[in-house]
């Protein structure tokens, strides 16, 4: 087999460089050709309902290191963690959790709160969590998927009271991931 010239998709077409393909593309827009393949819309507005429902297991794909690169999957819920609006629900969950308190919890509610002594252990964590949360800066979505799954998961050591020291290096993580550092 004879190796084939650079660019030899443009050569049988008469192209010599690219530049010439941004003018076609823009010719072709005129004559209603769209730029990407029509196969490429639906194909991405079917993962958004997946994901959707899915969710939770792409949080902990991506909370315990995996490249959001690697699939659209995780690709669209890591836009979606890193979301203003996730990362605003996310901030007022940590709040919330910061400012509970046994006195004022209400008689023959489902939710499980956090263990006091846990949350006191993990404080100095969670104000710098909600902090940077609130600030507005860019974070990462393993450390988003890391604080929502300390807040939300029953498993987690923020709801087991002998688990407080577990819990301080947690949100110590999650803060780390949250700046990226890990």
């Amino acid at each position: 087999m004879e190796p084939r010239p650079a660019g030899h998709s443009l050569a049988g077409m008469g192209v010599s460089d690219s530049s010439a393909i941004a003018g076609s593309v823009a010719d072709g827009r005129r004559r209603g050709v769209t730029a990407r393949p029509l196969a490429w819309r639906p194909a991405r507005l079917l993962w958004g309902p997946w994901v959707a429902i899915r969710g939770r297991w792409l949080d902990f794909l991506i909370a315990g290191g995996v490249d959001p690169a690697r699939s659209a999957a995780l690709t669209l819920r890591a836009r979606r963690l890193t979301s203003r609006a996730e990362v605003v629900a996310l901030a007022r969950a940590v709040d919330r959790v910061l400012s509970d308190d046994h006195r004022h919890r209400r008689r023959g509610s489902l939710a499980i709160r956090a263990e006091l002594d846990c949350v006191e252990a993990a404080r100095d964590q969670l104000e710098a969590i909600s902090g940077v949360l609130h600030d507005g800066s860019l974070v990462y979505a393993r450390g988003v998927a890391l604080t929502g799954s300390l807040l939300r998961d029953p498993q987690s050591p923020l709801f087991h009271r002998r688990r407080a020291d577990a819990a301080a290096a947690t949100a110590e993580r999650a803060l780390r991931a949250l700046l990226g550092h890990i």
